[in-house]
């Protein structure tokens, strides 16, 4: 939390006008909001590893995915069972 902050001040301080600033957050949070949906997505994926691990299944491949959002492109791996 403590970088993001860190990189909005430097970007609020960096910038000659509001208009440049907000364009500039706004790239900074669609790459934040990016970061985050891979993470739930390799999160959610893993936990659905264990739980099908646990009933007996095994790995068969592992797929790439991306997912096209308003906010831009999101890619990450997927485990077919």
């Amino acid at each position: 939390m403590n970088k993001i902050i860190s990189k909005i001040i430097k970007i609020l301080k960096e910038q000659d006008t509001l208009l440049e600033a907000e364009l500039a957050l706004e790239i900074l949070f669609q790459q934040i909001v990016q970061e985050l949906l891979c993470a739930a997505f390799k999160q959610i994926d893993l936990e659905l590893i264990q739980e099908y691990k646990d009933q007996g299944y095994e790995i068969d491949s592992i797929q790439k995915r991306t997912i096209q959002w308003t906010f831009g492109v999101i890619e990450f791996s997927r485990h077919r069972m």
